[in-house]
């Protein structure tokens, strides 16, 4: 059995003469929370495509559990335990909180997703207690589109939440956020259980060293880096390649570096 939720292979996807993710090979531990950095176009959004299986690669593979499913399109990955949130928003607006997440949880326990009509007790009571569990069980009956946008995302992971993913991937789930919403999703990241990997593409580098155990670092489709937190602070290629600025080398320094 192995020890490993997700092993990237020399992972690679080229458009024509392009290379948008060039020959990634990764191995993310049961259980871990890690997070993909690097600038914009480093390719983080296509290697998440890749590993949720909504486009092919050119090359390279894709294991899951120990199982090879680089063949496989993101729907039988997701039966396989893997679940994805996007960086535009995926819910239904015209439904209540409680429907949406019905949906996810009819699913998941053998019901037909339906929009409206009668669900298992079993449904409800799950969609319930995703709810709860990001916050918003007190908003159950509220239209989607009545949410804030900090709002919106929780529901988000409480709709990949209802398919009880053993992994779950976040793609720039604090982008558009305030501090205080920021500062709930980390709450609610870090109060879920360690049965679930989270494999997370994160800008904000507070939220990456608050959350991750582990952090990879993309530069034009290649990583460059990969190891522990403090590994990627003290890295001279980080702060050369990503962080190439004053300001922006600062925030790779814990506070304990600071002083009067």
């Amino acid at each position: 059995m192995t020890d490993h939720a997700l092993v990237l292979d020399g992972l690679g996807k080229r458009y024509g003469s392009v290379v948008a993710v060039d020959d990634v090979s990764l191995e993310v531990r049961q259980g871990a929370r890690h997070a993909i950095i690097g600038p914009n176009g480093a390719g983080k959004s296509t290697l998440f495509a890749l590993i949720a299986g909504t486009i092919r690669p050119t090359s390279g593979r894709v294991h899951l559990f120990g199982e090879d499913v680089t063949g496989l399109p993101d729907h039988r990955r997701a039966r396989r335990g893997l679940a994805k949130t996007f960086q535009r928003s995926s819910v239904f607006g015209s439904m209540s909180l409680l429907q949406n997440v019905l949906l996810g949880a009819e699913r998941r326990h053998g019901g037909p997703a339906r929009v409206v009509g009668r669900h298992t007790r079993k449904a409800v009571e799950a969609a319930q207690a995703h709810l709860n569990r990001v916050g918003l069980l007190d908003r159950a009956e509220v239209r989607a589109d009545l949410l804030s946008h900090g709002e919106r995302r929780q529901l988000e992971v409480a709709l990949a939440l209802a398919v009880e993913p053993r992994v779950l991937l976040f793609d720039e789930p604090t982008a558009g956020m305030s501090a205080a919403e920021t500062d709930r999703f980390v709450e609610i990241v870090e109060a879920l259980p360690r049965d679930i990997t989270v494999l997370i593409i994160e800008h904000d580098l507070d939220v990456v060293f608050t959350l991750a155990d582990r952090v990879t670092v993309l530069h034009l489709g290649a990583v460059i880096a990969d190891g522990s937190p403090d590994d990627i602070r003290a890295s001279e290629l980080v702060q050369q390649t990503y962080l190439g600025t004053p300001a922006e080398q600062a925030l790779v320094h814990d506070d304990s570096e600071v002083s009067g």
